[in-house]
């Protein structure tokens, strides 16, 4: 196996895992993929905390081989604050800086559903699995399982 190309952000992985749409594409790059532990992180707890069983899944990412880079060093976390005031107006998570300063860090290509990792302006190589959407034009993304929309009243627990 050659080294890997392109680096999963967590909703690229997602999208596969859910098969959201750009699952296919992420599905056609996966031999040339990797994934950074953080991202690895971010799914298992989201998954698990809606309810997918955590064997079933460590299986499920086992059988996908993907290489994950565990590697995170202060010279890159020392980069990662070179995005870090971008990141915070685009709204961007910890695990969304690791990956993109981990694609650039190793000349990789960051993949993800996210269409503001675009607005950074840094050279970044970025593939966005879906298009994008204008503004009250389409269809809503999917809803993930455990999202509520912030509207959406929830009963409150009984005593």
């Amino acid at each position: 196996m050659s080294d890997p190309e392109y680096l999963l952000d967590t909703s690229a992985l997602m999208a596969l895992l859910l098969n959201e749409p750009g699952a296919d594409l992420v599905s056609e790059i996966l031999d040339g993929s990797s994934i950074h532990a953080v991202n690895l992180a971010e799914i298992v707890r989201k998954l698990v905390s809606t309810g997918f069983p955590i064997d079933a899944l460590i299986e499920r990412l086992n059988d996908l081989n993907l290489e994950v880079i565990e590697k995170f060093s202060t010279e890159q976390a020392h980069a990662m604050g070179r995005i870090a005031v971008e990141a915070k107006r685009l709204g961007l998570s910890l695990g969304d800086c690791v990956c993109l300063t981990v694609a650039e860090w190793l000349g990789m290509v960051a993949v993800t559903t996210e269409q503001r990792w675009s607005e950074l302006g840094r050279g970044i190589k970025i593939l966005q699995i879906r298009p994008p959407v204008e503004k009250g034009l389409g269809p809503a993304p999917p809803k993930r399982p455990g999202k509520r929309d912030r509207h959406e009243q929830t009963e409150a627990p009984e005593p």
